[in-house]
């Protein structure tokens, strides 16, 4: 897939972690589901999906860096990014739960088919406003209790709560509203176990 080429192509030019590509990749989905990509190029969306995942998991690339690393300049890099912004809701900024899930998984041992399921479900609570005047590092918790659960991983909310920093009454009502919306084994997430094309 030419997106998913270019996205990762400026991942690696900017360094970024595997995550963040992952991230990219469903932002550039959900805007070719809304038909988006009429307002822009493929090339702008994949540099614009890049910059967004940067935001959302507050790694400091700023929009020029981005459109240095694309094949498009820095007009429509902004361009396109506002169409985005406009229409979808970005997660931006330090406080987005998205920032805690890599820790998280990390210290769970999560596998990358794990992860990005974790990812998927933290995306689709996002888009609900889910999170919205909720401790960010709970929702992630809940985010990653959930997918070891549908992959019958063990993974308890006592430990998650301590690794979170958050009570385990907090993750518990969290897990029940991410429950809630995308159900115990992650309906409407999409089925596959990774996001994006295999490597």
């Amino acid at each position: 897939m030419e997106a998913w080429g270019e996205m990762r192509r400026i991942s690696e030019a900017l360094n970024l972690p595997r995550i963040a590509l992952e991230t990219a990749y469903v932002f550039y989905s959900e805007a070719q589901e809304r038909g988006l990509l009429r307002r822009g190029s493929l090339l702008g969306f994949s540099a614009a999906s890049v910059y967004a995942a940067c935001r959302a998991l507050d790694i400091p690339r700023t929009l020029k860096e981005v459109a240095e690393a694309s094949m498009v300049g820095l007009r429509e890099v902004r361009r396109t990014y506002r169409v985005m912004a406009s229409t979808l809701d970005l997660p931006v900024g330090p406080t987005s739960p998205t920032v805690f899930l890599a820790q998280l998984s990390q210290s769970n041992g999560l596998s990358y088919p794990l992860e990005t399921r974790a990812l998927r479900i933290l995306l689709r609570a996002m888009e609900e406003g889910i999170h919205v005047g909720k401790n960010p590092k709970g929702v992630a918790a809940a985010a990653v209790y959930l997918a070891c659960q549908e992959a019958g991983q063990r993974c308890t909310k006592t430990e998650l709560a301590k690794q979170a920093g958050v009570s385990t009454l907090t993750l518990r009502r969290r897990v029940k509203e991410l429950e809630a919306l995308v159900g115990s084994t992650g309906s409407g997430l999409g089925g596959g176990a990774g996001i994006g094309p295999s490597p």
